[in-house]
C-alpha cells in the first residue's frame, strides 16, 4: 500500500513536471519570438545607420560648397543675421511656453477642484448604499432578491394610478354637487322669504285657499328637503370615503417612494448593478485583507480600488510618494508577493464557509532575488506556523536550505519525463 502510494505521489509529481515543462516550452518559444523582433529591430536600426551616413556625406559636400562664391566676411554676416533670427524666434517660443504653463496651472487647478467633487460624490454614493441596506433592514427585507419580489409591476402601477384619477375626480363631482346644494338651499330660502303675506288676504274663504296653497308649497318643501337631506348625505358619506381612499393611496406611495429611491440606485431589471455592488463590497473586503499581509510581506505596496465601477486593481507606491500605479509595473518578485497575499487573503475570505488549511504554490521563485525571496520565504513561515501547510514545486537551488521536508523529483531524456528520487520510492 505504501509503495502504490508513493506511486500515486509519484505519478502526481510527474504529472506537474510535465506542467512544468510545457511552461518551460512556451517560454522557450516567447523567447524565439522575441529574438525575432531583436533582429528585426537591428535590422532596422542598420538601416537607420546608412541612412545617417549619406545624410553625413550630403551635409559635408554642402559644407565644402557653402563657401562658394562668398567671403569669409559675408559667411559671417549671413550666420549672424541667420543666428539673430533664431535667437527672435527662441524668445518669441518662450513667451509662448510661459502662456502654455499659465494655462496649464489653471487646468490642474480645476482638475484638482474636479477631483474633489469626485471624491465628494464617491462618498456621498457610499453613504446612499449605506443608508438603503439599512432602510432595507429597517422595512424588514433580508436583502435585494426579497425587496425586488415587493416592487409593483408596471400593469399594478398603472392600475393604481387610474385610481389615483378616480378618486380625485370623484372628489371633484363631489365639491361641485355640494356647491349645487349650497344654491339649491338659498333659492329656498328666497322662496320662504317670499310667502304672501296673510294680514293682506280678507275674509274666510280667501284666507281657507291661502292656507290649503300653504299646506301643498309646505309639503312639497319637506319633500325637497327631505330628499336634498338624503343627496347631502349621500355625498358627504362619498367624500368621506373618497378621503379615506385619497389617504390609503398616499400613505401607499410614501411607502414606496423609498423603494424608489433605491431602485434608482442599485436596481436593474437583470439585477447586474445589484451584482456589480455586491462584487465590489467582497472586493474591498479582500483588498482589505490583502493589503493587511501586504504590510507585513512588504512594505513598500498597498492595494487599492481603481476609481470608477469597475472591479480592476491598482498599487499605491509608499516609497514614491504614495503615487498610484497599474499593477502591469510590478516587476516579477513584486507581482509575486501581491500575488501571495491575494491567495492568501482570498482563503481567509472563503474560510466562514470550508477550510483551507494547504497552500501550493507552484514555481514563481525563480524571478525572485535574494532578498525578496527570503522575504517570501519568512512569509510562507509565518503562514506554516498559524498551522496551513505549505507547499511548494521549484527548482531554486536556495529553497532547498529553508524547506527541512522535500521530495526529489529526477528529470529523464524525453518531454514530461520523471521519477522520484530512489529514497522516496517503496
Amino acid at each position: 500500500e505504501d509503495s502504490l502510494e508513493s506511486w500515486h505521489r509519484a505519478q502526481q509529481q510527474v504529472q506537474s513536471l510535465n506542467q512544468v515543462v510545457s511552461e518551460s516550452d512556451w517560454h522557450l518559444q516567447q523567447i524565439s519570438q522575441q529574438s525575432s523582433v531583436i533582429q528585426a529591430q537591428l535590422e532596422s536600426e542598420q538601416e537607420q545607420l546608412n541612412a545617417l551616413n549619406r545624410h553625413y556625406e550630403q551635409l559635408n559636400e554642402k559644407y565644402t560648397l557653402g563657401l562658394m562664391g562668398l567671403t569669409v566676411s559675408q559667411k559671417r554676416a549671413s550666420i549672424s543675421e541667420q543666428v539673430e533670427q533664431a535667437r527672435l524666434e527662441k524668445d518669441k517660443a518662450s513667451s509662448l511656453v510661459a502662456a502654455n504653463q499659465l494655462d496649464l496651472k489653471e487646468h490642474s487647478a480645476r482638475l484638482a477642484q474636479t477631483d474633489n467633487q469626485l471624491q465628494t460624490m464617491v462618498s456621498d454614493n457610499a453613504s446612499l448604499k449605506s443608508s438603503w441596506q439599512t432602510r432595507l433592514t429597517e422595512h424588514g427585507f433580508d436583502g435585494q432578491a426579497q425587496w425586488q419580489q415587493t416592487l409593483m409591476s408596471q400593469m399594478e402601477q398603472d392600475a393604481l394610478a387610474d385610481r389615483i384619477k378616480d378618486a380625485e375626480m370623484f372628489a371633484q363631482r363631489c365639491q361641485t354637487l355640494q356647491m349645487q346644494t349650497n344654491e339649491e338651499l338659498k333659492l329656498h330660502k328666497l322662496k320662504h322669504d317670499k310667502l304672501p303675506d296673510v294680514g293682506a288676504y280678507e275674509g274666510e274663504q280667501a284666507l281657507s285657499e291661502l292656507l290649503v296653497e300653504a299646506k301643498k308649497a309646505y309639503q312639497s318643501v319637506l319633500v325637497e328637503l327631505g330628499q336634498l337631506a338624503e343627496r347631502i348625505q349621500s355625498e358627504q358619506q362619498k367624500r368621506q370615503s373618497s378621503e379615506t381612499m385619497l389617504q390609503r393611496i398616499a400613505s401607499k406611495k410614501a411607502a414606496f417612494e423609498w423603494l424608489d429611491d433605491l431602485n434608482g440606485l442599485i436596481g436593474s431589471s437583470d439585477g447586474a448593478r445589484f451584482r456589480r455592488y455586491a462584487q465590489s463590497v467582497t472586493l474591498d473586503h479582500l483588498v482589505w485583507l490583502a493589503n493587511r499581509h501586504l504590510s507585513t510581506l512588504y512594505g513598500r505596496y498597498q492595494l487599492k480600488r481603481q476609481k470608477g465601477e469597475g472591479l480592476f486593481l491598482e498599487v499605491i507606491d509608499g516609497w514614491q510618494g504614495d503615487i498610484s500605479r497599474d499593477t502591469k509595473t510590478l516587476s516579477g518578485g513584486e507581482s509575486f508577493l501581491v500575488s501571495l497575499a491575494l491567495a492568501v487573503s482570498l482563503s481567509e475570505l472563503v474560510s466562514h464557509k470550508t477550510s483551507i488549511d494547504s497552500l501550493f504554490l507552484d514555481e514563481g521563485f525563480g524571478t525572485l532575488d535574494s532578498e525578496t525571496l527570503d522575504i517570501a520565504l519568512d512569509a510562507l513561515d509565518r503562514l506554516n506556523s498559524t498551522g496551513k501547510t505549505i507547499g511548494v514545486i521549484s527548482h531554486v537551488e536556495a529553497l532547498k536550505e529553508r524547506i527541512p521536508v522535500q521530495l526529489n523529483v529526477n528529470k529523464h531524456s524525453g518531454l514530461g519525463v520523471s521519477t522520484l528520487a530512489g529514497c522516496f520510492r517503496g
